[in-house]
């Protein structure tokens, strides 16, 4: 089924950076709209009219397998066309840093194990830094503590280039400058605010006047009648761009972005990295990326940290890290991705 096929293109391949993930194209039908064809239809590259005509059923068209698309056989013979490979993409210089965390600790009352045990990251203007490992690992515990939600036991977080400090005795940048994206788009807005007052609030942080709420919603691919809606009428992906517009409203130059596509499904999530990729080449925004997904960061990261238990066990190069880890854990996480034992055994 092409629905089938486009799930299956959505998702970020882990063997290789492309120049732009696969989407799904438009918007997903109210049941009323579709009644009585197929409810692919809008959204199928390969549509005709005679797939609004009739809901196509559900047919065996071969060892076992059913299809309810009229054109199934040609699907199944079709050759899927390789997305475009993304350019090498080097690591922004030392000197151009705009955050280095050095030695970073933190240990919660009662925890057996630090969440933080002298991590050092180095995040480059304009750079995307990914951070993965599994859950428990210290990802989370390093975005709080990067964005100002949780205070470190020990260790520095220094702020340089634009995000400089000026005049805060606690050396912190002005907390405009510093935003944080969360993972669940259905808790992370206020469900009693229109998605305009949101916005506005957040851009009254900047200095910016309300009127640039269409603006906002505009960049992040929405068009300027939500502003009136509430968090209720928006789908999961519609809620994270939102999330992304009140982040980008104050105008800041670091985005944390703590498994912010992991609640999302595989269409929504490509769309929704592709956003990311092209606000940070737009805006000159610096990324850091926290994610279980390999293939996720593998596609949005630079520069990658593994952390395990606390402390970062391996860094470097996103390809070469994840081309050729040179830690067990991290090959380890590898060889955990769905699918991927059995395509290196076949």
């Amino acid at each position: 089924h092409p629905y089938t096929r486009a799930l299956h293109e959505a998702n970020p391949p882990l063997e290789h950076r492309v120049a732009r993930l696969a989407v799904i194209e438009g918007n997903v039908p109210r049941p009323a709209q579709v009644a009585g064809r197929c409810v692919f239809a809008d959204r199928c590259p390969k549509v005709q009219d005679v797939c609004r005509q009739g809901e196509p059923p559900l047919v065996d068209v071969g060892a076992g397998r059913r299809s309810a698309c009229l054109f199934a056989a040609d699907e199944l013979t079709g050759a899927a066309v390789p997305p475009a490979l993304a350019p090498p993409v080097l690591r922004a210089d030392r000197a151009e840093a705009v955050v280095q965390i050095t030695g970073l600790t933190k240990t919660f009352p009662g925890a057996t194990v630090p969440a933080l045990d002298a991590v050092d990251v180095l995040v480059g203007a304009g750079e995307c830094v990914g951070v993965v490992g599994e859950s428990g690992s210290g990802k989370t515990t390093l975005a709080r503590c990067l964005v100002g939600l949780e205070q470190a036991d020990g260790g520095q977080v220094r702020f340089l280039g634009p995000l400089a400090p000026t005049g805060d005795p606690a050396g912190r940048p002005s907390h405009r400058l510093v935003q944080i994206v969360f993972q669940d788009p259905y808790s992370a807005l206020d469900p009693a605010l229109t998605i305009g007052a949101t916005l506005a609030e957040a851009l009254g942080v900047g200095g910016r006047p309300r009127s640039d709420v269409a603006e906002l919603l505009d960049l992040v691919g929405l068009p300027a009648s939500y502003a009136t809606r509430r968090p209720h009428a928006l789908s999961g992906g519609e809620r994270q761009r939102v999330a992304i517009a009140r982040a980008l409203a104050p105008g800041p130059s670091l985005l944390v972005c703590d498994e912010s596509v992991s609640a999302l499904d595989v269409s929504v999530q490509a769309q929704v990295l592709n956003l990311l990729h092209e606000l940070r080449g737009r805006l000159g925004l610096s990324l850091v990326f926290i994610s279980h997904d390999m293939a996720v960061v593998r596609q949005m990261a630079d520069h990658v940290y593994v952390m395990l238990r606390g402390r970062v066990v391996e860094d470097g190069p996103t390809d070469q890290v994840l081309s050729r880890p040179g830690h067990d854990y991290t090959r380890a996480l590898m060889a955990s991705v769905p699918g991927r034992a059995q395509e290196e055994s076949a």
